[in-house]
């Protein structure tokens, strides 16, 4: 039985890679490259050249998804929800735009971690960026054309069906879920109380972030600027950066050593480390989907000098917080997870409905505590582990030990400075870091998660050994809780509309947050 669904799981995979191998439009003739197109010919074997380049390297960019038989089109899963959506000629150009967008920001780092000079990596961005234009311009141009990019689109599966079959998943389940059971207790155990009343022995240092963008340059509602044809809200560069450092949390720390310390990820001669005198946390802008509406969703990624599981090679160890806005810029909910995609834990912030689970084959979200979480957030992070032990409301907490960190780009984590010159991802081509394999246990490895431990790119985080569950799923909090729409909550935020758009400036240089 085990290796007959081994079997058929390599079957399906077979069939799937040989599906995808045949999705590549049919090649559009020579004699339609005129014009304006007349230098476009050669377009899909610039393509063809510059990814056997990156292939070599082994540079390639995870960020996003590839669109097979399209190189000039990437995707990620919330501009694939759109897939059945998209129907008047603005939503279809949007759509298609926002893949081209994707690839050609994908296609910088791998130029910069090819090591090509600013000129060959202007040349190369210009020559694609026409190239796309042009190829979907010639290949995307029917209804008929579309639904053959729409049947080519694939997402990354993160779970393994022949792994869950050789490690006997289906009877591991009910194992799988009393050890979360009980992880799960005590973690709700600290939850209790305030989080001064938490023991330590290890000394507390509080961080704060710094400052330096006006507030008042957050548009309120947040899709009053720039919001695309999918509905996506758009903010200038400054109320990104003014909205990101008003939601920042502040994070009382357990330091017993330097491996407590947070810092600058960077390659050494002997490999990856953190520079813990350069006190930074990455943010990352993406959305999600809730209520007919696309949401904002702050990620703030936290990377420590070491771990109390990393294995010898990289002394890196991190978590992830994340601030899920509703439309008026307020914290909706909060929800956390080491950078392994481990340990998904929620705090909402507003009164919001749960769902119930009622299926075997699905593991139930985790609420740490059952009291709200508050507007905005102090969290307390232990020693060693590095996991979260409580949130409170900022300024709860008087210390003298007080301390700033600066909150940069999660994009710098892409191209970082080789000691030698050049520049390489903190991830490789698959999405994970280098060397931070952890000796899990077997019933981890039977839920189908490969390396469950191993620290991964944004995109890449399965948040859930029971089931599927993505930490990027534009759905997932549609999932969680009951979206409620036309409530007195939604009745308040279009009433505050006209209001909020006469304080919030109205800014014409708009850059996308990618």
């Amino acid at each position: 039985m085990q290796r007959s669904i081994a079997a058929s799981g390599l079957l399906l995979l077979v069939l799937a890679t040989a599906a995808c191998q045949n999705t590549a439009p049919p090649p559009v003739p020579k004699d339609q490259f005129t014009g304006l197109f007349r230098n476009m010919a050669d377009c899909r074997d610039d393509y063809a050249k510059i990814d056997a380049m990156v292939a070599k390297a082994g540079v390639g960019n995870a960020a996003y998804h590839r669109v097979p038989g399209y190189p000039y089109l990437r995707t990620d899963r919330l501009t694939a929800s759109f897939i059945d959506e998209v129907d008047s000629f603005a939503e279809i150009n949007g759509w298609v735009r926002r893949m081209r967008e994707l690839d050609q920001e994908a296609r910088e780092f791998e130029y910069m971690n090819l090591g090509l000079s600013l000129r060959e990596r202007a040349n190369y961005r210009d020559r694609m960026l026409n190239c796309g234009k042009t190829l979907a311009a010639l290949e995307i141009n029917s209804p008929e054309k579309l639904e053959r990019v729409k049947a080519a689109i694939t997402l990354r599966d993160g779970y393994s069906e022949t792994q869950r079959a050789l490690g006997l998943y289906p009877a591991l389940v009910p194992l799988i879920k009393a050890r979360l059971s009980d992880q799960q207790t005590q973690i709700k155990a600290r939850h209790q109380g305030t989080i001064a009343e938490i023991p330590s022995d290890q000394p507390l240092t509080l961080w704060k972030p710094k400052n330096q963008h006006d507030p008042g340059l957050i548009p309120v509602p947040l899709d009053t600027q720039f919001t695309d044809e999918l509905g996506v809200p758009g903010l200038t560069t400054s109320g990104w950066k003014a909205l990101v450092e008003v939601h920042a949390p502040d994070l009382w720390i357990e330091t017993g050593d330097n491996a407590d310390k947070f810092g600058m990820p960077h390659w050494t001669q002997s490999g990856l480390a953190v520079d813990t005198g350069e006190p930074v946390v990455f943010y990352h802008i993406d959305y999600t989907r809730f209520g007919g509406e696309v949401l904002v969703q702050l990620n703030y990624f936290l990377w420590f000098a070491g771990g109390e599981q990393v294995e010898s090679g990289a002394a890196i160890d991190g978590i992830v917080w994340r601030v899920t806005l509703d439309r008026n810029g307020k914290a909706l909910v909060y929800d956390s997870m080491h950078t392994s995609g481990r340990d998904h834990r929620w705090y909402p912030v507003q009164a919001l409905q749960r769902r119930s689970v009622d299926s075997y084959w699905q593991q139930a979200p985790f609420f740490p505590s059952d009291s709200p979480a508050p507007d905005s957030a102090l969290l307390r992070i232990g020693t060693g582990s590095h996991k979260l032990q409580g949130v409170a409301e900022k300024n709860v907490v008087e210390t003298q030990n007080n301390k700033q960190y600066a909150l940069v780009r999660y994009e710098n984590l892409l191209a970082l400075p080789l000691p030698g010159g050049g520049t390489r991802s903190l991830f490789d081509s698959n999405g994970q870091i280098r060397s931070t394999r952890i000796n899990d246990p077997i019933w981890l490895w039977s839920s189908g998660v490969p390396a469950p431990g191993a620290l991964r790119q944004y995109g890449h985080h399965t948040t859930s050994y029971i089931g599927r569950e993505y930490f990027d799923d534009p759905r997932l909090l549609e999932k969680v809780f009951q979206a409620e729409t036309g409530t007195a909550q939604s009745q308040a935020l279009d009433q505050s509309s006209d209001t909020a758009r006469r304080l919030s400036p109205h800014q014409n240089n708009w850059a996308r947050h990618h």
